[in-house]
């Protein structure tokens, strides 16, 4: 007897259906409020730079004197930490003289190689501006305004992009859609150029500010209108075909009821730190990616249920009259001159095979040849479940629950990787592709860890077509 290699027999029962319309949560962050943050006054708008953080806050510059602005109000500074080992941080330190001054200095940005710093400074909370400036001799030079700015309306929250070419920015410029809308400027032969607003699918009539651009792609800002959990949300969206698509925001705990904004991750996209008023004023809070590394995950292997048996020994009886019957034990049979014989099962199983010897003239049982215990069991593996070809644009539903894994005791964790940027989670979850193409689906699936930290997993991939409309 020997399994011959030759399709697939898959089907979505009733209950893959019912479980198609669920989709599980699953913890993906883990955020922490940092220790350095004060009681009584805010913290925010964090900057990896150098070995730590730069960011700003209201707190009292001087033990004995703190500026205040015409409000009444303290200035609100740069600052710096030091990172040290493990989640402990140094001394804050007044970040430089030279920027700081009486008036409010907000949002920084730093080019990729530290050299140079855009940052917002407002005059006694009156219009907003972004400065510039350039480090020489270890000292940052007196700021100057670029040319993007108007006295006529605030501009604030400057992100350079990582090649130093573009720069986003929240700006109130009158023909916006809101309050505060994201803009985006592009640097070309020696200066900025007329920023142009990002749209309707990214602006509101609300406020988006605290723009980052990440170097894969994802542009990050926070949105007090578009849906979300409350207040002001951490969203992304990307620029596919010079348009951008529709924003997702972030689940929890990075986001919350209140306000959650300038999110700052590293350049692997999964640890970083973001501002939230959470639990009282302004803090800021590190966050780190729960995502698996999938390591290597195989194409699916497809569940054959085609097989050929055969009888060693047997002779052919072309001149007898008696053949050869198999009974399958799921209700089929099939007869021969041959001890030989192709069948497909429904599904899997435990099957008992029977091989008769049969009498032509009288249609008795001769002999029974030999019985066979026969089980036909799918493939121990993850299983994705989606069509082969998509339409671009539209939702489809990638299913899990046809998995085949006993040696993992339980399953708790489903985690997607769609291959354009975009990941899922859930038993079963729904995506769309935004560009045509072939796209490899990737799927991991894990148990909690064990007693010892010991974490099974399974990793399978799926190549789909998508195909423009």
């Amino acid at each position: 007897m020997r399994r011959r290699r030759t399709y697939q027999l898959f089907f979505l029962t009733l209950i893959n259906l019912l479980l198609s319309a669920q989709i599980f949560s699953q913890k993906l962050y883990e955020t922490k409020l940092l220790e350095f943050n004060s009681k009584e006054f805010d913290e925010f708008a964090p900057v990896m730079f150098e070995n730590g953080l730069l960011f700003n806050s209201f707190r009292k510059q001087y033990i004995y004197k703190t500026e205040v602005d015409l409000n009444e109000k303290n200035i609100n500074d740069l600052y710096y930490v030091t990172k040290l080992e493990g989640e402990k941080w140094g001394t804050l330190q007044f970040f430089s003289k030279e920027l700081n001054t009486k008036n409010h200095e907000g949002k920084a940005s730093l080019t990729k190689d530290g050299n140079t710093i855009y940052f917002t400074r407002f005059h006694n909370d009156s219009a907003g501006n972004i400065f510039k400036s350039i480090k020489s001799g270890g000292e940052w030079n007196a700021p100057v305004l670029i040319s993007i700015n108007s006295d006529k309306y605030r501009i604030k929250d400057p992100c350079i992009s990582a090649d130093g070419k573009k720069m986003y920015f929240a700006s109130m410029a009158p023909g916006g859609y809101g309050g505060y809308d994201i803009y985006v400027s592009v640097f070309e032969r020696g200066d900025w150029h007329t920023p142009k607003n990002l749209g309707p699918l990214v602006n509101t009539k609300g406020d988006e500010v605290s723009p980052f651009m990440h170097s894969n792609g994802k542009l990050y800002f926070s949105s007090n209108k578009l849906p979300g959990l409350g207040k002001f949300d951490i969203f992304y969206t990307r620029e596919i075909n010079g348009k951008w698509i529709i924003p997702k925001n972030l689940p929890e705990p990075v986001n919350s009821n209140r306000d959650d904004l300038y999110y700052f991750p590293d350049a692997k996209d999964s640890t970083g730190y973001f501002s939230s008023n959470r639990n009282r004023s302004f803090d800021i809070y590190s966050f780190s990616s729960l995502w698996p590394q999938f390591g290597e995950c195989k194409p699916i292997q497809k569940n054959e249920y085609t097989f050929i048996f055969f009888e060693k020994g047997s002779v052919d009886n072309d001149t007898t009259a008696w053949l050869y019957e198999w009974d399958f034990g799921d209700g089929t049979k099939a007869r021969g001159k041959k001890a030989e014989a192709e069948h497909t099962f429904s599904g899997i199983g435990q099957y008992l095979v029977q091989l008769n010897v049969i009498d032509t003239l009288t249609g008795e049982v001769l002999l029974n040849e030999d019985t066979y215990p026969f089980s036909v069991a799918d493939i121990e593996q993850a299983y994705i479940f989606c069509p082969d070809s998509l339409d671009q644009g539209k939702a489809e539903i990638f299913d899990a629950s046809s998995s085949n894994l006993p040696s993992i005791k339980k399953i708790d964790y489903y985690f997607w990787d769609f291959g354009d940027g975009e990941r899922g989670t859930g038993l079963n979850t729904k995506h769309s592709f935004n560009e045509s193409g072939d796209y490899s689906i990737k799927l991991c699936v894990q148990a909690a860890p064990d007693e010892n930290g010991v974490v099974q997993k399974a990793c399978v991939s799926k190549v789909v077509s998508v195909k423009s409309p």
